[in-house]
């Protein structure tokens, strides 16, 4: 793993190196909110208990007239009073480059993020690291095909660690039928490897599983009064713990609407779910898991209070399987928050 930190460092130094460094503006995101929560880890029962969430964004960016580039770090506790249930501190940092050419423009991108969840005084770490490029061809008059290649690595510790190694290929047409409107279709391919660590000498078994998934996604966006986005993958999932393919679904769907000057309405549906079959006593810490982990639906009133502030009240469901089977949070959540942005 301290090799693949030092990997972050690469996109970094490029971009502290680019065209405009010293040019660049900068804009912070601070959001605090607090409530009820009704949820379960684990085998545990469900329980109710008071939550706070804080998250702070700090973003430093540049737009020229044949490039552009960003760079964010971000910082977001989740604290849950109760002992069963462990509290979250996340810690991001991502950015992007982007040059324009003729007859389209490339790009870089990496994200690095380590969470850390405690609870009754044991611990486990997540850290994911995600490394990719991609090209945009100008087909015709609204017409874009993008191809994408990328790395993706996530290490999980706790009593047993294990490691996800994935290369990802995806091509993608979009066009824009309408005002507007954007629509998207393509293809998404990763090969992954996964390794268990740290097994006890008296069981044995398989320390390592391989596997392919792929297959094709839909999307959309709408951005005028009414915005909404979606996206659909279905994959075809194939591994060496597999009895057999089975399929992964994964669905997002957000949607925003302005009611009045001072009032808006978001609602966001953010769910993966699979069906697939292991061998018998296979490691489940050897079982495939998305790097992004996080189910989520939510409604969220907004109200906009002047001077780039906005209160707002949200109610949601919200589940995370950081294991197959062994290690999940799931739950409902109801708060009451205050975002400031510059």
């Amino acid at each position: 793993m301290r090799l693949k930190r030092w990997i972050v460092a690469i996109p970094v130094l490029f971009l502290l190196n680019v065209p405009g460094w010293t040019q660049g503006k900068m804009t912070y995101k601070l959001s605090a909110e607090g409530g009820l929560s009704h949820s379960s880890f684990g085998p545990l029962a469900s329980q109710q208990y008071l939550l706070a969430r804080f998250n702070g964004q700090l973003k430093y960016f540049f737009n020229g007239e044949h490039s552009a580039w960003a760079l964010q770090g971000s910082l977001r506790p989740d604290l849950y009073l109760a002992e069963t249930v462990p509290s979250s501190v996340i810690l991001q940092l991502k950015g992007e480059y982007l040059q324009q050419q003729r007859h389209g423009s490339w790009g870089v991108f990496f994200e690095n993020q380590r969470q850390r969840l405690r609870f009754s005084g044991d611990g486990v770490d997540i850290d994911v690291f995600q490394l990719g490029a991609r090209g945009n061809w100008f087909v015709r008059k609204g017409q874009i095909l993008t191809l994408g290649l990328g790395y993706n690595y996530r290490d999980f510790t706790a009593a047993i660690d294990n490691q996800l190694d994935a290369l990802v290929l995806s091509l993608r047409w979009s066009g824009q039928p309408g005002d507007g409107l954007r629509c998207y279709g393509g293809l998404y391919g990763e090969n992954f490897r996964i390794r268990s660590l740290r097994r006890r000498a008296d069981v044995a078994g398989r320390e390592e599983n391989r596997g392919w998934r792929y297959g094709p996604e839909l999307g959309l966006e709408h951005k005028k009064a009414l915005l909404l986005s979606g996206n659909y993958r279905l994959l075809l999932h194939q591994s060496e713990l597999t009895n057999a393919t089975a399929l992964e679904h994964r669905v997002r769907l957000l949607f925003g609407k302005i009611l009045t000057a001072e009032w808006s309405l978001f609602a966001l549906f953010d769910y993966y779910f699979r069906n697939q079959s292991y061998e018998a006593l296979a490691d489940a810490f050897l079982f495939y898991t998305p790097v992004d982990t996080e189910n989520r639906f939510y409604l969220k009133l907004e109200r906009d209070m002047g001077t780039r502030t906005d209160a707002y009240l949200k109610i949601g469901y919200v589940s995370e399987d950081f294991t197959l089977g062994t290690l999940n949070y799931a739950g409902w959540q109801g708060t009451v928050g205050i975002e400031i942005s510059r």
